[in-house]
């Protein structure tokens, strides 16, 4: 009983989403910049 009530504590401080935000911002971001350099480099193959 006391597992449950320590994760729902760490979700009642925000301490647990804002570390999950962190993890799937900079996730995110990463994917975004990686979708964008393939496109740009398929742009730059099709131009030569």
């Amino acid at each position: 009983m006391n597992h449950i009530f320590l994760h729902i504590q760490l979700f009642d401080d925000g301490g647990m989403i804002e570390f999950l935000g962190a993890i799937f911002g900079c996730t995110g971001a990463c994917v975004i910049l990686y979708f964008l350099a393939i496109l740009w480099y398929k742009k730059m193959c099709s131009l030569e």
